[in-house]
């Protein structure tokens, strides 16, 4: 028997779950691909519709338990926050590394594993009068700004705009690494560093298999050193399952020297979107300002066609003839006495004047201080491309020094404008003013003027020959087909700066993936003799502490003659072959398995009786018979009985998750009738 711990009736079924490993919370992915977070196994704490309506296929766990990823059907993995009263989610596969070069398409994710990364600690010497902090330049920058900039004011005074939030910012203690690795059906492990970082995709296919198997579980050494994969393959006759190691030396080798450059790419790639937004909101500034000045051009125009329909209207020269004369044509008087009020005069006014003011503040607060930090974040890439003795294969120095190229060459793009944008606003302020003082002479309350504004002519005129129903700004936001390489507007400046960026930061990945061998692969092949609907898992893994043994567990499944488990055992630390046990417990079916810890394994089974259990048997106690050939068939099962069991009643199939977390293990038990349990493993 098993103690009871919590019960509680969910609204749907439960389709797969995962136990936090550091607390009593549970990741639950229904069987409409929702998730939920619960508290116990069994009480939602939030829960979130299919990431991009997706079948979610994996989750996994981030080791310091503070966050789980989710595999979904689309090729993508999702990132979710655990620690918050409301999910948050993000996008950590595809990467930004990869959305450019799509290589590996949108298989489906179907394994994860989530593993400690952290980067050797050298040991620090100690100078007497020496501050190592005055290296630090990041002190002596502007500090980023991470109130987002007023957007422009609405057509409309009551409407309220949303001003979207900055990513967040990368942390500053980066010591504690982590390392996910994602695989999917075409048999490709992807690397991430901290979940964002893509260092390198590589198959794990043998040399000259033309066979794409999908992934199915993924181990990993304490130093990632070994991987150990399990790949499944159906037919149309059996099922082809390959347990595989691969030696990732590099990973062990290099591993502060990613760490390092993971930790750049995490504010890199976090200046690259602050920056993308921050353009994206000083290009919605130039767009009213133009607008605004386009419709009263606009307006004229309309009336000069009106009067006369062969003539080629330009507003521009009639108002230049009327700040020269005092005279205004027909079309221009109709439009100050008809089409034009005085509180559209004050909107005009107000709205231009604020997009200009915010769009200098912009480049003053938001991307200068930014282009320099991306630019000394740049500068310490380069320095260790430099360190050839460490990061030789890592970064190209040119690919860097490119980076820094685009990054200058926006920063004096940025300057350029500020100081157009700065003229702009002195020759629009004198331009509104003129405007003010010819509205007032031909429209003038009561027959008399209003007193007159002063103004300088010069730059009303300035302003109407370059700004009035033309864009003196344009270049700036808008890509022209005539302008040259070294005219890029901001959006082009940004994605170049990007680019480049992704390209140097794709090295590792061109380095690892050619330093990955499969040393080890065994084959086994399973009978099928049915579709299997079940929602239960197929295939488990279990990996010891010491690291020294690695354990699997498969399902054969098998109407006529019950379900049959199968064990594997391979010796991590010596040269031996991977031993099986096979093992029948009669005409039932199992609906689910799960490795509780280093002794025991969990099943649910249904029996022909309606008698469904709860089971464990201890696995290490098993006699294993060692594979005689690199290609095997199991044929033979031996009869097994249960160490320990306790009946499920009123339940006909159900998914289980445990918690091996020491002195307070746990087991949930997720039945079809929606009925969830949690049980103490020891009594």
């Amino acid at each position: 028997m098993f103690p009871p711990y919590s019960e509680k009736i969910l609204r749907k079924r439960v389709a797969k779950v995962a136990w936090c490993p550091t607390s009593d919370l549970a990741a639950i992915v229904f069987d409409d691909s929702s998730i939920a977070l619960c508290r116990d196994g069994v009480s939602p704490i939030w829960s979130l519709p299919a990431p991009n309506d997706s079948n979610v296929l994996c989750l996994e766990w981030n080791p310091q338990g503070n966050e789980f990823v989710v595999g979904a059907t689309d090729g993508t993995v999702t990132r979710i926050d655990a620690r918050s009263y409301e999910p948050k989610c993000t996008t950590c596969w595809p990467s930004a590394l990869t959305t450019l070069d799509n290589t590996f398409g949108d298989s489906s994710i179907t394994a994860l594993c989530w593993v400690n990364f952290s980067r050797h600690k050298a040991q620090e010497m100690y100078l007497h009068g020496f501050d190592p902090s005055v290296l630090d330049f990041t002190r002596v920058l502007p500090a980023l700004s991470m109130v987002p900039p007023d957007e422009p004011i609405p057509l409309i005074p009551t409407q309220r705009i949303k001003k979207p939030p900055f990513p967040e910012p990368p942390m500053d203690d980066m010591d504690d690494q982590t390392l996910l690795l994602i695989g999917d059906e075409e048999g490709y492990i992807h690397i991430c560093l901290n979940g964002t970082y893509h260092i390198g995709s590589f198959s794990t296919r043998s040399k000259g298999s033309k066979d794409a198997f999908s992934l199915t579980t993924i181990d990993a050494s304490s130093d990632v050193s070994e991987l150990q994969t399990l790949s499944y393959r159906k037919t149309a006759a059996v099922n082809e399952i390959t347990f595989s190691t691969l030696q990732c030396d590099l990973l062990r080798c290099r591993r502060t020297e990613l760490c390092n450059l993971a930790t750049e790419h995490g504010h890199v790639l976090f200046l690259l979107q602050y920056i993308r937004q921050t353009i994206n909101v000083l290009a919605k500034h130039h767009t009213t300002v133009t607008s605004l000045s386009k419709q009263n051009a606009t307006k004229i125009s309309d009336l000069l066609l009106s009067r006369n329909e062969q003539t080629l209207p330009m507003p521009e020269i009639e108002l230049l003839g009327l700040i020269a004369t005092g005279n205004p044509c027909e079309a221009v008087y109709e439009y100050f006495t008809q089409l034009l009020s005085e509180q559209q005069l004050k909107r005009w006014s107000e709205r231009a004047t604020h997009s200009y003011s915010c769009s200098q503040m912009i480049v003053c607060e938001y991307l200068q201080p930014a282009c320099e930090r991306l630019l000394l974040h740049l500068d310490t890439l380069y320095g260790y491309s430099l360190w050839t003795e460490r990061y030789n294969g890592l970064l190209d120095p040119e690919a860097v020094n490119l980076c820094m190229r685009r990054t200058k060459k926006l920063m004096q793009s940025l300057t350029r404008y500020l100081a157009d944008v700065t003229k702009e606003s002195v020759t629009f302020s004198e331009f509104i003013k003129w405007m003010s003082n010819m509205f007032y002479k031909f429209v003038g309350e009561g027959g008399t003027e209003a007193e007159v504004i002063p103004y300088d002519p010069w730059r009303a005129v300035e302003h109407i020959r370059n700004s009035f129903a033309s864009d003196r700004l344009a270049p700036y936001f808008i890509a022209s087909s005539t302008a040259s390489a070294q005219e890029m507007n901001f959006s082009d400046m940004v994605g170049s700066v990007s680019e480049a960026c992704r390209a140097m930061l794709q090295q590792p990945s061109i380095t690892l993936s050619a330093n990955i061998t499969v040393t080890e692969s065994q084959t086994l092949e399973l009978d099928c003799t049915r579709d299997d609907t079940s929602i239960g898992r197929f295939a488990a893994s279990w990996m010891d502490e010491d690291q020294a043994k690695q354990h699997y567990a498969l399902i054969q499944r098998n109407d006529a003659l019950g379900d049959k488990v199968i064990l594997i055992k391979k010796d991590l630390k010596r040269v031996e072959p991977a031993g099986y046990a096979s093992l029948d417990f009669g005409s039932c079916h199992i609906s689910d398995f799960e490795f509780l810890d280093a002794e025991e394994i969990a099943l649910v089974s249904a029996y022909p009786t309606q008698e469904t259990l709860l089971s464990t048997i201890e696995y290490n106690a098993m006699e294993y018979v060692p594979f005689q050939a690199q290609e095997a068939r199991i044929e033979q099962f031996q009869e097994c009985q249960f160490s320990r069991s306790m009946e499920l009643e009123k339940t006909k199939d159900a998914v289980i998750g445990a918690n091996g977390r020491p002195r307070r293990r746990t087991i949930g038990v997720y039945r079809a009738n929606r009925k969830a349990s949690s049980y103490f493993l020891d009594e």
